[in-house]
């Protein structure tokens, strides 16, 4: 059972975003969380002696509290291989600033991995050399988020420094 954000990947975090809780009572909403946090179905979950069930819930206890951004690094490692991570807007090709917005723009959190595969290139490759979207949702939700959130703090510094510059 998945009990952090640190051992909760993109995937699963995404799946949990998945579950549509307008139409939803609140108990089928639960197990639905367990059943993606457990690799369970929910149909397991739902034959689980109570005193189980109650464990589980009781585990899911940090989807209390946003994610917290951690330190953000110019590596990582995804099943062994190594990634860069881009750290400036101006390192970035046209095409992959395009993609970037386009991603951005759809306000969509399914939208998470390709956002990032816009800023984690496998080492020794260029951006557009391969669709690096799947193998991004196994990383961490804290990794993921840290690394999306500095840089769209950069990103934002930077248009805010071209715009001023531009009325100037």
């Amino acid at each position: 059972m998945i009990n952090s954000y640190k051992d909760l990947t993109l995937e699963k975090y995404i799946e949990l975003y998945s579950i549509d809780i307008t139409s939803m009572e609140e108990i089928d909403i639960q197990a639905s969380m367990i059943a993606i946090l457990a690799d369970m179905t929910v149909d397991e979950v739902l034959d689980l002696p109570i005193s189980e069930y109650r464990k589980l819930a009781m585990q899911m206890q940090f989807l209390k509290e946003p994610p917290k951004p951690r330190k953000h690094c110019s590596k990582t490692k995804i099943d062994g291989k190594e990634y860069v991570v881009l750290e400036k807007v101006e390192d970035m090709t046209a095409g992959q600033y395009i993609d970037y917005e386009t991603y951005l723009q759809q306000n969509d959190i399914k939208m998470l991995p390709y956002i990032l595969s816009c800023l984690i290139i496998p080492k020794g490759e260029k951006y557009g050399d391969s669709d690096t979207s799947n193998e991004l949702m196994q990383l961490s939700v804290e990794e993921a988020l840290s690394i999306a959130n500095f840089f769209m703090k950069r990103s934002r510094s930077l248009i805010r420094g071209t715009l001023l510059s531009l009325e100037w």
